[in-house]
């Protein structure tokens, strides 16, 4: 995969909240090379709450579901606190209450690369463009709580 790494004053802090460990080790790489600090990942809805409130962040890739638990108020947190943020799920956009319909929303079966381009879009306050199969349809900062 090729490489795409961003000059950034800082490194832009995102948060990673997924359940899967395979997974989450997959985005927070794809993060690290990508000139980003990954914050997890955090397999739990209650310790990914106290995190959307207590720690800065400049975006962050969220799973819908962690076990049997959405993680909504999660998203609640960091919308009201300005974080762009996506969603990464298996789940389809009908699954989504009204209010984050428009979020943008990355299946699990995405490529490492396209993920990137989802993140970069997002912090620089830009669509991420669609592609097909993309949207809709080491050294990570480790939280362990």
């Amino acid at each position: 995969m090729g490489q795409t790494v961003l000059a950034f004053q800082q490194k832009p802090r995102i948060l990673v909240v997924e359940d899967s460990l395979l997974l989450a080790d997959m985005v927070c790489d794809v993060l690290v090379e990508a000139g980003m600090e990954p914050v997890g990942p955090v397999p739990r809805v209650e310790t990914a709450l106290r995190i959307a409130c207590d720690v800065a962040l400049d975006g962050a890739i969220i799973d819908i579901k962690l076990g049997a638990d959405d993680t909504f108020p999660v998203c609640r947190v960091l919308k009201e606190r300005g974080v762009p943020f996506v969603f990464f799920s298996g789940l389809k956009r009908g699954a989504l209450p009204a209010e984050f319909r428009e979020v943008p929303l990355v299946t699990k079966a995405i490529e490492g690369a396209s993920l990137r381009d989802v993140v970069l879009a997002l912090l620089t306050d830009a669509k991420p463009s669609t592609t097909p199969g993309a949207l809709e349809n080491s050294s990570h900062l480790r939280y362990r709580g």
